[in-house]
Formats: C-alpha cells, structure tokens, sequence
C-alpha cells in the first residue's frame, strides 16, 4: 500500500528529546505485545480495531508533549487516527518525576484527566487540550473549575467526573499507567510505541515511518 508523503511531519517527529529508539520485546505475537500496555479502557483516537496501535505515554506538565499535541499530533489525526482508519492511538499517563517541581499540581491534573476519560472520550480530550494549551496554570487549585467548564463545553456528565476526582477514584488507575511504563522501561515523557500485526513493539522518535512500516506489515500478512 502506498500511504502519502507528508515530509513535514518526518521533520517534526525527528525530535531527540522526544523519545530514544529501541524495542520493547523480541519474537512475541501481536496481542502479546499489546496486552503488556493494558489499552483496555485508555482514552484513545481512530479505530479502535485498528491493526496497527500507537502508544503514547505522557504527562500534562511536559513541554515535549504540549508541543507534539499542539503542532504534530492533528496532523497525525487527519492523516492517521480517523474513525475507520487503520491505525488507533492510546494515551497512557506517565509523570515527570517532580522535576517540573509541581508534582502535587502534576497529580491532580492525571486524576481528573483519568476521571473524565471514564466518562467521556471526547470529554477526556477536550481536557486534554485546555490542559496543554494552559499548561502550568491549571493545578490542584483550580482543576475543578476547569472541568466543569470542559463538561459543559464538551457535554457529558460533569457530575459523575467530580464525583470521581473527589475521590481519588481514578488514582489507582494513574498508578497502573506509570508501573505499565516503568516496566517498558520508560524514563522520560512523551514515549511512542507502534505494534503492528506482526514481530515486537517498536518504541520510536519517528512516529510517520514507523507507522508506515507497520501499515507495510499489515500489507504483506493480508
């Protein structure tokens, strides 16, 4: 299958802070290698039956990942993520360790964004959104205000999400993401991960040509 050039986006993907190379795991079949991220549930963009999976890995106090939403990410959307595409993308938390010095901010940003995801994709994105392009001014003080502002903006059910963030009740599910991505490895956000339908996961900093070698395997077991 031939699959359109867009050599801007190589360009924009080529980021060494981004992610460093390598693979995750060596001889394992597809749905191995995707159980190992546990995506049940996780917000995601495309077709979820998709063949071809991204994983991304993130934090909502990361500069690199505000960049690759704001600037590459709808590019990848258009081109790749869409409804009845052959590629889905899955957002997994990660943190930054404290390093950006808001950490507590830092954990109240992934909770709600966890609660909103239980219950509205959409919603959980639109959040997303407003927490990069606010990034650094939105914190324990004043998520909840921003939530419901999102609710009412994106229309889901604003009440069972603060219900969830009073509570604490998606912390554990925090937690998972952050030990899935310790497991893998992981030291620093954003981290990318393609799995195709064959061979291992590829962890990657050039989402386009890995994407489309993955999209090639697709092809070729067809």
């Amino acid at each position: 299958m031939t699959h359109p050039s867009t050599p801007s986006l190589l360009l924009l993907l080529l980021l060494g802070a981004v992610v460093l190379s390598g693979c995750v795991s060596e001889g394992q079949e597809r749905n191995e290698d995707l159980d190992a991220f546990q995506v049940e549930g996780d917000p995601y963009l495309g077709n979820r039956e998709a063949e071809v999976v991204v994983v991304a890995f993130e934090s909502p106090l990361c500069s690199g990942c505000k960049h690759f939403h704001e600037s590459i990410l709808p590019d990848l959307t258009e081109r790749y993520f869409t409804p009845d595409g052959s590629v889905v993308f899955y957002f997994k938390q990660f943190d930054t360790y404290g390093r950006t010095g808001h950490a507590a901010d830092e954990r109240a940003l992934q909770i709600a964004l966890e609660c909103t995801a239980r219950t509205s994709n959409d919603g959980f994105w639109a959040l997303t959104h407003v927490l990069y392009a606010d990034q650094f001014k939105v914190g324990e003080d004043n998520i909840r205000e921003v939530m419901e502002s999102v609710a009412d903006d994106a229309g889901f059910d604003g009440e069972a999400v603060f219900a969830c963030y009073d509570a604490a009740g998606s912390e554990p599910d925090v937690e998972a993401d952050i030990q899935v991505a310790r497991d893998l490895g992981i030291r620093g956000t954003p981290s990318f991960f393609v799995i195709g339908p064959t061979g291992p996961a590829t962890r990657t900093n050039d989402l386009v040509q890995t994407i489309e070698d993955k999209l090639d395997d697709v092809d070729t077991t067809a």
